[in-house]
């Protein structure tokens, strides 16, 4: 979706999640409680899962990748 998006777009997006990010990061530093589903865990979902995770936040992945599921399984096969 980026891709397709002008610079101006992009860079409104971007203000977007920033400010959602930062008010989750608020939120999650009060204590509140966090489940969060990840559809698509590469090195993007992934790398965001893992700050979630790291600020309390019960992580669910989604994948259809067999190389995703290597790596983020606790005994990879």
């Amino acid at each position: 979706m980026l891709q397709e998006m002008d610079e101006k777009g992009k860079d409104v997006a971007i203000k977007k999640v920033s400010r959602r990010m930062a008010a989750l990061k608020a939120q999650m530093a009060d204590g509140a409680q966090f489940k969060i589903g990840m559809i698509g865990a590469g090195s993007m979902g992934s790398m965001m899962s893992l700050l979630f995770a790291e600020h309390g936040a019960e992580i669910h992945f989604f994948d259809p990748s067999q190389c995703s599921h290597y790596y983020l399984s606790p005994r990879p096969c």
